[in-house]
């Protein structure tokens, strides 16, 4: 999917494919230090801050190099939302998911991160992955 270069869309995509090439730091440049990641997930909502989520990237993408795919994107002003599917072969099985990640972008970094997913897929095949 195309999209216009410089804007808020492309900055954003621009995160993700980052680490489809395995360029993760580049990507976790992209991160404002003073911004929020936060995940849906069970539970009382718990903001993560992007040092914690730079940890979390690195040891997914040195353990599981995760494929992502922009199926969509739609932007208002500063913000964009995402809709991104993810492939990769686990020990513990086919992670393929679905996420919404709606991104806002400011002075050319990712300021805040809202992901949605399927929280069941994730806990089944992705986490006992982590965790192994």
């Amino acid at each position: 999917m195309p999209l216009e270069a410089g804007s808020v869309a492309a900055i954003a995509w621009s995160f993700w494919e980052q680490l489809n090439n395995g360029h993760v730091d580049e990507a976790l440049d992209l991160l404002d230090d003073d911004g929020v990641y936060w995940v849906a997930l069970a539970g009382p909502r718990v903001d993560r801050t992007m040092a914690a989520m730079r940890k979390l990237f690195h040891r997914i993408s040195e353990r599981f190099p995760m494929q992502m795919t922009l199926l969509d994107a739609i932007e208002t002003g500063d913000r964009v939302a995402l809709e991104v599917e993810s492939y990769v072969e686990l020990p513990t099985g086919l992670y393929n998911n679905r996420y919404v990640f709606i991104m806002t972008v400011r002075g050319g970094k990712i300021v805040e991160v809202h992901e949605y997913l399927d929280t069941n897929h994730a806990d089944a095949v992705l986490i006992p992955a982590l965790k192994g």
